[in-house]
């Protein structure tokens, strides 16, 4: 997967409440996946990346729907 790829970032494991992240690829590693947060209706005062562990997650590229 390309950096700066849009992606939804989800676990693997079924836990209750457990909700997908959206945002911009920014670093991919064997130990962990960056992400920049898709842009929230308030904008954020800081530029936030968001670093999520490999392991128990998992990281899909977005597509776009084809209509």
């Amino acid at each position: 997967m390309a950096e700066l790829t849009e992606v939804l970032l989800g676990k693997t494991a079924d836990d209750r409440g457990n909700s997908p992240t959206f945002g911009t690829l920014v670093d991919l590693s064997p130990e962990e996946v960056v992400i920049k947060p898709a842009k929230l209706e308030t904008p954020a005062l800081i530029d936030v990346r968001v670093h999520f562990p490999r392991l128990g997650f998992v990281v899909q590229p977005v597509r776009e729907a084809k209509l």
